[in-house]
C-alpha cells in the first residue's frame, strides 16, 4: 500500500505532465539555421560576427557521441512538436520529444564575456504564427567568471544588428517556471541542484539553481537576474570551466564512455562529500518500505532511480486508481523530502578511491587500468603479458590504430600496444559488433576517477521563440508569387562584470595594428576534441 500523501502526489504530478502537452498551431516555418556566417573546423562550428569572418566570441559543438552532427543546432517539426536543438545524425527515434539525456541540447560554447554571439535562422511566411522550444547548452568558457545571459532576438549580423520591436511577430516566450510563477531562462544540471529525470537526486542542493528573468516585460529580450544563492553560496559567480572545482566520480558501470556519478569535490585542499538522506517522518511510510525492500539508498553510490521506479511501480500494481509514475515524478517527490548535509572525507576514504581505478579483466584477470591524466584525452594502460596479443574483430564505427583504420563492419586484424585509446578498448574489446570467438571474456570493472565538475560552467537555457503570422521583416524578400523568404537573428550574449547593456557591439580581439582578428580558432579545435571525450567524467550524474 502506498502512502496517500506520497500517492496523491505522484497522481497529481503525472496528470499535471499529460494537462502540459499542448498541441502546436499550424504555422509559419522557421526553415533552418543559416550557415553563413558558421565556419566548420573539425566538430565545431565556429560562429563569426561578420561577412569576412574575422570576429568571433564563440561557437557550437556538434558533439558525435551524442549524434549530434556539423553544424551542431538544427530546427525540427517531429509530428507537429517544433523545436531548436542539437543536430542530429539518426532522426529515425524523434528530435523535439527525444526523452532525457539523450543529448538534444545543442551545445554553445562563449569565449568572450559580454560579447554577442549570433545565430540566424531561414524562415519562410504564411499566414499564422508558431512557437518553436529552444533546447540549448551554454558554457562558460571566456576565462572569466559570468553573472548571466541575455538572449535577444531580431535582424541582422554583427554591427548591423537591429533589435526586435514589439508587435513585429517576432518574440520571446517561457517555457519555464518557478513555483512562484516567474519565468525561468536557464538553469545548472539537476545532478547538481535540483534533481532531474536522467542525473537523479541532486548533489549540492534539493533546489534548483535556475535563473530569473528580470526583463519579463520585454517580449524581445530575455536577462538573466544574477547568479543563484544556492550556486553562488559555495562558488561564487557562474564558473568558467578552467576554474571549476576537482572532484572524484564512481564510475558505477566501469565504462568512461558514460556518465559517473559524483562523490566529492575539493575547496582549498579540503575534500567535501554530500551525504543525502530523507526526512525521519517518512522514512516508515509504505512507499519507503518499497524502497528500503529494494536495498537502495539515497546516499549510495549505486543508487538507482529507475530500480526504485520500476519497485514502486510493481508494488502498487492492480491497486484501484494506480497508473505508473515515471522516473521525473519520483524523483521529484524524494526531493522534496532529501535532506542533505555536507561533511569532510576522511584520509581512508581518499586511498581507496585512489587505489580503485577502473580496470578490464580478461576471463577475471585484469588486463588494462583506465588512466584519466594519460595523453591528450586519458588511455588504458596495457599489462605487460597481453601487449602483442591478436584479437579479430569487427568494429561498428572507424577506429584508428596504429596499424591503420579499422573501418565499421568489416573484419579487423588489431594487435594490442601498451595504451589503448577510450575508442579502441570501446569499439575494438568491449562492443565490438562481431568479437573474437577466440578471445577470452572482457569485462569492465567499475571504480573510481577524478575530474573537474564542467558541469558547473553548463548553464541548460530554456526559451521558446515565437513567430508571428504575415511578418514583414526588413529582412524578408519576396518575388510577389511565392511565400516571403525572411531571415530573424537569435544573438546569445554571456553577461560578466560592468556588462555594456546599451552596447551593440561586436567585441572580439584586435591585434597590436588594431585590426580585428579571431585568436580562438587553432585553440579551439584542440579544446573541442579534448572535451568530447572527457565530457562523460565532468557531467555530474547523480
Amino acid at each position: 500500500m502506498t502512502d496517500p500523501v506520497f500517492k496523491s502526489r505522484l497522481l497529481t504530478l503525472a496528470l499535471g505532465t499529460s494537462l502540459l502537452a499542448a498541441t502546436p498551431l499550424q504555422a509559419a516555418v522557421i526553415d533552418n539555421l543559416d550557415e553563413d556566417n558558421l565556419s566548420q573546423v573539425d566538430a565545431t562550428a565556429v560562429i563569426y560576427q561578420d561577412d569576412a569572418q574575422t570576429i568571433s566570441n564563440g561557437y557550437v559543438l556538434a558533439d558525435p557521441e551524442e549524434g549530434s552532427v556539423y553544424p551542431g543546432i538544427a530546427v525540427y517539426d517531429d509530428g507537429g512538436t517544433l523545436c531548436i536543438m542539437a543536430a542530429k545524425e539518426d532522426t529515425s527515434g524523434g528530435t523535439c520529444t527525444l526523452g532525457p539525456d539523450s543529448g538534444k541540447r545543442s551545445k554553445m560554447r562563449a569565449t568572450a564575456a559580454n560579447k554577442p554571439m549570433d545565430l540566424v535562422f531561414n524562415v519562410t511566411d504564411s499566414s499564422a504564427a508558431n512557437s518553436y522550444r529552444v533546447f540549448g547548452k551554454l558554457t562558460n568558457q571566456t576565462g572569466v567568471d559570468l553573472r548571466g545571459y541575455q538572449v535577444q532576438v531580431g535582424f541582422g549580423l554583427g554591427e548591423a544588428f537591429t533589435p526586435s520591436t514589439t508587435g513585429d511577430g517576432l518574440s520571446l516566450a517561457y517555457n519555464h517556471f518557478t513555483d512562484e510563477g516567474a519565468g525561468e531562462i536557464g538553469k545548472y544540471p539537476g545532478g547538481l541542484f535540483g534533481g532531474s529525470p536522467a542525473e537523479g537526486l541532486p548533489f549540492f542542493s534539493a533546489d534548483a539553481a535556475g535563473y530569473i528573468d528580470r526583463n519579463s516585460m520585454n517580449e524581445d529580450m530575455h536577462l538573466a537576474s544574477g547568479v543563484p544563492a544556492n550556486y553562488s553560496e559555495l562558488f561564487g559567480d557562474w564558473l568558467t570551466a578552467e576554474d571549476v572545482p576537482t572532484a572524484w566520480f564512481y564510475d558505477f558501470d566501469g565504462l568512461p564512455w558514460t556518465d559517473d556519478k559524483i562523490l566529492a569535490w575539493e575547496s582549498d585542499g579540503v575534500w567535501y562529500q554530500s551525504t543525502r538522506s530523507l526526512e525521519p517522518e517518512y522514512v516508515d511510510d509504505a512507499i519507503f518500505g518499497v524502497y528500503d525492500a529494494s536495498g537502495l539508498q539515497p546516499d549510495a553510490v549505486d543508487f538507482d532511480i529507475d530500480q526504485l521506479t520500476a519497485d514502486i511501480n510493481t508494488a502498487n500494481a492492480g491497486e484501484a486508481g494506480w497508473t505508473d509514475v515515471k522516473v521525473k515524478q519520483v524523483v521529484d517527490a524524494l526531493v522534496e523530502y532529501l535532506v542533505l548535509e555536507t561533511s569532510v572525507v576522511d584520509q581512508a576514504t581518499l586511498d581507496t578511491w585512489a587505489a580503485t581505478p577502473v580496470t578490464v579483466t580478461a576471463d577475471g584477470d585484469v588486463i588494462a587500468t583506465w588512466d584519466v591524466d594519460a595523453g591528450d584525452e586519458g588511455l588504458f594502460i596495457i599489462e605487460d603479458a597481453v601487449i602483442g596479443e591478436q584479437l579479430t574483430v569487427t568494429p561498428p564505427v572507424d577506429v584508428q590504430t596504429d596499424d591503420g583504420v579499422c573501418a565499421a563492419g568489416d573484419p579487423c586484424n588489431y594487435t594490442v600496444t601498451a595504451t589503448m585509446t577510450l575508442d579502441q578498448m570501446r569499439y575494438l574489446v568491449i562492443e565490438p559488433d562481431v568479437a573474437d570467438p577466440a578471445a577470452p571474456t572482457f569485462a569492465m570493472v567499475p571504480g573510481y576517477v577524478q575530474g573537474p565538475i564542467e558541469d558547473l560552467a553548463n548553464l541548460n537555457m530554456n526559451y521558446n521563440i515565437e513567430v508571428g503570422a504575415d511578418v514583414n521583416w526588413p529582412t524578408c524578400v519576396s518575388d510577389g508569387v511565392n511565400p516571403a523568404a525572411c531571415q530573424f537573428t537569435v544573438r546569445i550574449t554571456p553577461i560578466g562584470a560592468a556588462y555594456p547593456r546599451a552596447s551593440t557591439s561586436n567585441g572580439g580581439c584586435v591585434a597590436g595594428d588594431g585590426k580585428l582578428f579571431d585568436p580562438m580558432l587553432p585553440a579551439m579545435v584542440l579544446l573541442s576534441l579534448g572535451y568530447l571525450l572527457r565530457r562523460r567524467i565532468v557531467k555530474a550524474a547523480a
